[in-house]
C-alpha cells in the first residue's frame, strides 16, 4: 500500500502524484471512475473496472468442464443423427 498527501486546488480538483501515474500506467487526458465508499474516495482507471466486470461475471459463471461451444457441436451431431 502507498500512502500520499494531495491538495484540493482551484476549489475541487485533486492531482495525481507523478509517481503513482507512472506506476499505474495513467497517462494525461485518460478517464478515471470515482467511487464513493463509506466516505472513502476510491479511483478506478477503465482497464480496473473491465478487470473487475470480468471478475464478477466469471464468479457468477457456473464452472463448465467443455465450452458451450463444443456443446452446441455436439447436440447437432446427435439431432443429425437422429433424422
Amino acid at each position: 500500500m502507498q500512502v500520499h498527501q494531495v491538495q484540493v486546488a482551484n476549489g475541487s480538483s485533486v492531482g495525481l502524484p507523478p509517481d503513482v501515474c507512472q506506476d499505474l500506467g495513467i497517462k494525461e487526458g485518460d478517464v478515471l471512475q470515482l467511487v464513493v465508499i463509506d466516505g472513502e474516495i476510491h479511483l478506478q482507471s477503465r482497464q480496473q473496472q473491465i478487470k473487475q466486470a470480468q471478475q464478477l461475471f466469471k464468479a457468477c459463471l457456473p464452472v463448465m468442464k467443455s465450452s458451450l461451444a463444443d456443446e452446441l457441436i455436439q447436440e447437432r451431431k446427435v439431432e443429425a443423427k437422429s433424422e
